[in-house]
């Protein structure tokens, strides 16, 4: 199903799709921002509290931050995933 496995334990998140999240670069724009926050979104079931998780991103994405390179938002993406 879609990047999901399903087994007898109920729906799974294909541990590839979550290795592609993972293996990402830090964003340095807010394209590439907006992507990881797109992947995150897709499996958004799995991952508890993710509106609190995903604050810093948002924050960004509401003040048009000059991304530094990655730098500010490094933290943050380990942080959810």
């Amino acid at each position: 199903l879609l990047g999901f496995m399903v087994s007898q334990k109920g729906i799974e998140m294909d541990p590839s799709k979550a290795k592609a999240i993972i293996e990402m670069s830090p964003p340095t724009n807010l394209k590439e921002l907006r992507s990881l926050q797109g992947r995150i979104q897709s499996i958004r079931r799995f991952i508890s509290n993710l509106a609190m998780r995903c604050e810093p991103f948002n924050h960004l994405l509401r003040k048009e931050s000059n991304l530094n390179g990655g730098m500010n938002v490094k933290p943050h993406s380990k942080r959810s995933r």
